[in-house]
Protein backbone atom coordinates (compact mmCIF):
# COMPACT_ATOMS: atom_id res chain seq x y z
CA UNK A 1 0.00 0.00 0.00
CA UNK A 2 0.91 3.35 -0.72
CA UNK A 3 0.75 6.87 1.47
CA UNK A 4 -2.39 7.63 0.30
CA UNK A 5 -3.68 4.33 1.99
CA UNK A 6 -6.30 4.23 4.70
CA UNK A 7 -8.63 1.97 7.01
CA UNK A 8 -11.95 3.22 6.99
CA UNK A 9 -13.91 2.29 10.39
CA UNK A 10 -17.87 3.72 11.64
CA UNK A 11 -18.11 4.72 15.07
CA UNK A 12 -21.98 5.13 15.27
CA UNK A 13 -22.84 4.76 11.45
CA UNK A 14 -20.04 8.15 10.79
CA UNK A 15 -16.91 7.25 8.82
CA UNK A 16 -13.65 7.82 9.70
CA UNK A 17 -9.94 7.19 8.03
CA UNK A 18 -6.47 6.88 9.48
CA UNK A 19 -3.79 6.71 7.09
CA UNK A 20 -2.45 3.02 7.26
CA UNK A 21 0.87 4.01 8.65
CA UNK A 22 -0.24 4.99 12.21
CA UNK A 23 -2.30 1.45 12.33
CA UNK A 24 -0.26 -1.17 14.26
CA UNK A 25 -2.55 -3.95 14.26
CA UNK A 26 -6.93 -4.64 14.65
CA UNK A 27 -8.15 -7.11 16.71
CA UNK A 28 -11.61 -8.47 17.52
CA UNK A 29 -13.10 -6.36 20.99
CA UNK A 30 -11.83 -8.22 24.12
CA UNK A 31 -12.48 -7.05 27.65
CA UNK A 32 -10.64 -4.22 28.88
CA UNK A 33 -9.17 -3.80 32.65
CA UNK A 34 -10.58 -0.78 34.31
CA UNK A 35 -8.27 1.32 36.10
CA UNK A 36 -9.19 2.92 39.56
CA UNK A 37 -9.50 7.22 39.37
CA UNK A 38 -8.65 6.78 35.82
CA UNK A 39 -8.80 9.59 33.46
CA UNK A 40 -12.02 10.53 31.51
CA UNK A 41 -11.00 9.21 28.60
CA UNK A 42 -9.43 5.88 29.68
CA UNK A 43 -11.42 3.17 28.83
CA UNK A 44 -9.17 0.65 30.19
CA UNK A 45 -6.00 -1.50 29.96
CA UNK A 46 -5.21 -4.63 27.13
CA UNK A 47 -2.67 -6.93 27.66
CA UNK A 48 -0.96 -7.64 23.88
CA UNK A 49 1.63 -10.39 24.18
CA UNK A 50 2.42 -9.18 27.72
CA UNK A 51 2.56 -5.25 26.69
CA UNK A 52 -0.24 -3.02 28.51
CA UNK A 53 -1.56 -0.96 26.18
CA UNK A 54 -4.05 1.98 27.18
CA UNK A 55 -7.66 1.87 25.33
CA UNK A 56 -8.94 5.08 25.00
CA UNK A 57 -12.92 5.96 25.09
CA UNK A 58 -12.90 6.86 21.01
CA UNK A 59 -16.86 7.74 21.94
CA UNK A 60 -16.20 10.15 24.69
CA UNK A 61 -13.49 11.87 22.42
CA UNK A 62 -16.55 12.42 19.85
CA UNK A 63 -19.19 12.77 22.52
CA UNK A 64 -20.94 10.17 21.35
CA UNK A 65 -23.42 7.93 23.73
CA UNK A 66 -21.76 5.68 24.98
CA UNK A 67 -22.52 1.84 24.50
CA UNK A 68 -21.59 -1.46 25.64
CA UNK A 69 -18.68 -3.21 23.57
CA UNK A 70 -20.02 -5.73 21.18
CA UNK A 71 -18.92 -8.74 19.83
CA UNK A 72 -18.45 -7.48 16.73
CA UNK A 73 -16.61 -4.30 17.31
CA UNK A 74 -12.75 -4.13 16.60
CA UNK A 75 -9.73 -2.73 18.27
CA UNK A 76 -7.07 -0.44 16.51
CA UNK A 77 -4.13 -0.79 18.09
CA UNK A 78 -2.06 2.80 16.69
CA UNK A 79 1.05 3.98 17.60
CA UNK A 80 1.43 7.70 17.76
CA UNK A 81 4.97 8.18 18.67
CA UNK A 82 6.06 7.09 21.12
CA UNK A 83 3.03 5.29 22.16
CA UNK A 84 0.50 2.60 21.39
CA UNK A 85 -2.86 3.24 22.40
CA UNK A 86 -6.03 1.08 21.42
CA UNK A 87 -9.39 2.57 20.43
CA UNK A 88 -12.80 0.64 19.89
CA UNK A 89 -14.89 1.05 16.51
CA UNK A 90 -17.94 -0.66 15.55
CA UNK A 91 -16.56 -1.67 12.17
CA UNK A 92 -13.65 -1.96 10.05
CA UNK A 93 -14.62 -1.05 6.47
CA UNK A 94 -12.52 -1.35 4.22
CA UNK A 95 -8.82 -0.43 3.48
CA UNK A 96 -8.94 2.17 0.75
CA UNK A 97 -7.03 4.20 -1.62
CA UNK A 98 -7.63 7.68 -2.24
CA UNK A 99 -5.89 9.90 -5.13
CA UNK A 100 -5.17 13.71 -4.28
CA UNK A 101 -8.21 14.43 -6.16
CA UNK A 102 -10.45 12.27 -4.08
CA UNK A 103 -9.59 14.20 -0.47
CA UNK A 104 -10.65 17.94 0.22
CA UNK A 105 -7.99 19.00 2.70
CA UNK A 106 -9.91 20.09 6.06
CA UNK A 107 -8.47 24.06 5.42
CA UNK A 108 -10.91 23.97 2.18
CA UNK A 109 -13.68 23.03 4.44
CA UNK A 110 -13.37 25.59 7.14
CA UNK A 111 -10.56 27.42 8.62
CA UNK A 112 -9.17 26.26 11.85
CA UNK A 113 -10.67 23.10 11.05
CA UNK A 114 -7.00 21.13 10.74
CA UNK A 115 -6.91 21.21 14.36
CA UNK A 116 -9.13 18.42 14.46
CA UNK A 117 -10.22 16.93 11.03
CA UNK A 118 -6.68 16.24 8.57
CA UNK A 119 -9.10 15.90 5.70
CA UNK A 120 -12.21 14.70 3.97
CA UNK A 121 -13.38 12.70 1.21
CA UNK A 122 -16.18 10.74 -0.28
CA UNK A 123 -16.37 6.50 -0.15
CA UNK A 124 -18.89 4.25 -1.83
CA UNK A 125 -21.29 7.72 -1.29
CA UNK A 126 -20.23 7.93 2.24
CA UNK A 127 -18.34 10.92 3.31
CA UNK A 128 -15.37 10.21 5.31
CA UNK A 129 -13.23 12.03 8.22
CA UNK A 130 -9.73 11.79 7.52
CA UNK A 131 -7.75 12.34 11.00
CA UNK A 132 -4.18 12.47 11.37
CA UNK A 133 -3.16 10.27 14.10
CA UNK A 134 -2.00 13.35 16.33
CA UNK A 135 -5.09 15.06 15.97
CA UNK A 136 -7.49 12.33 16.64
CA UNK A 137 -5.15 11.99 19.83
CA UNK A 138 -3.42 14.97 20.60
CA UNK A 139 -0.31 14.48 22.91
CA UNK A 140 -1.41 16.04 25.54
CA UNK A 141 -4.07 13.70 26.30
CA UNK A 142 -2.25 10.58 25.63
CA UNK A 143 0.55 12.14 27.81
CA UNK A 144 -2.33 12.57 30.67
CA UNK A 145 -3.49 8.83 30.24
CA UNK A 146 0.48 8.09 30.44
CA UNK A 147 1.65 9.75 33.25
CA UNK A 148 -1.58 8.30 34.82
CA UNK A 149 -0.92 4.96 34.49
CA UNK A 150 3.14 5.28 35.85
CA UNK A 151 1.69 6.80 39.03
CA UNK A 152 -0.55 3.96 39.72
CA UNK A 153 2.08 1.48 38.45
CA UNK A 154 4.27 3.77 41.82
CA UNK A 155 1.11 3.84 44.15
CA UNK A 156 1.11 1.27 46.61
Amino acid sequence: MNSNAYIIFSVDDQYYALPIGNVKQIIRAVHTTAVPEAPELLLGLINMGGEIIPVINIRKQFKLPQRETAISDRIIIAHPPPHTIAFIVDEITDIAEFSEADITPSTEIFPKMEDYVSAMAKYNGHTVLIYDIGCLFPEQTIEEITNHLSFAKESP
